[in-house]
């Protein structure tokens, strides 16, 4: 008798699961394209995120602190006899600084567009498989259950399910960091690259670049891993519980690419 009870609210633990599932997962995916497809969360155009005022405000100081750096330049070159230094300063990286804190703003905005547009063709179809990608996770649980342990099978379905919509959380929040994190920096960039003045500050200004372009390129990076791990836990391919495994993991790596 016990063993009948068991097995009764197995099953019934597993079909509540497996009916509720799919439904769940492809809601969390639709909602996880549509945000990795919007074009429109991040633009640098005209006076974005209202910060014109305080954009005015860095850019001017910015442009203080380049022609402090370099009126320390000539001091220091008057008192040791070297101008070489000063020379590059003066015509090479004050020149070069000022035209890199003038033209980023759009260079920016051009790659954001054209990762927009990358991540639309990495995610073409995912959205077809929402469906599938649900049944291969019920799938993935009912392996237990065809070895005559259905509970077993609810709560790897469970284990699954949860599993894969912390992953997709984790990229959703990602991406809202990701959005923020470019306007931030497209405020506060001028300031590093006026540094680039400075023989002393010239890798501020590089690495300023370097986190600019990373973390604008970052939504590809996503967008590819996510689609890789959505692949392998619609069943695309042929490892069945072992490729859904490895694709909810793949998910979770995807909300962590812009730091591997």
């Amino acid at each position: 008798l016990d063993d009948f009870a068991g097995d009764i609210i197995g099953r019934l633990f597993s079909f509540i699961i497996d009916d509720f599932v799919g439904g769940a997962i492809a809601v969390v995916t639709d909602g996880l394209i549509a945000v990795l497809l919007s074009s429109s969360s991040v633009d640098l155009t005209g006076d974005f995120a209202g910060t014109g005022d305080i954009r005015a405000v860095i850019v001017g100081l910015s442009v203080t602190m380049m022609f402090a750096i370099l009126m320390v330049g000539v001091i220091r070159a008057t008192l040791t006899g070297q101008p070489g230094g000063l020379i590059r300063q003066a015509f090479y990286d004050l020149p070069r600084q000022a035209l890199i804190t003038g033209v980023f703003i759009g260079v920016a905005q051009t790659a954001i567009v054209v990762v927009d547009a990358l991540t639309v063709q990495v995610l073409d179809g995912v959205g077809e498989g929402t469906g599938r990608i649900g049944g291969s996770i019920v799938a993935g649980g009912t392996v237990s259950s065809a070895a005559g342990a259905p509970a077993a099978g609810g709560i790897l379905t469970l284990i699954f399910m949860i599993l894969y919509i912390l992953a997709a959380i984790l990229v959703w929040a990602e991406l809202l960091v990701r959005s923020a994190l470019i306007y931030i920096i497209a405020v506060l960039a001028p300031l590093g690259y006026a540094l680039g003045v400075s023989p002393s500050g010239r890798e501020i200004a590089r690495k300023t670049s370097m986190t600019f372009a990373a973390i604008i390129l970052s939504k590809l990076g996503i967008a590819i891993a996510f689609r890789v791990g959505a692949g392998l836990v619609s069943g695309e391919g042929e490892g069945g519980i072992a490729d859904a495994m490895v694709g909810v993991t793949t998910m979770g790596l995807a909300a962590f690419m812009p730091f591997m």
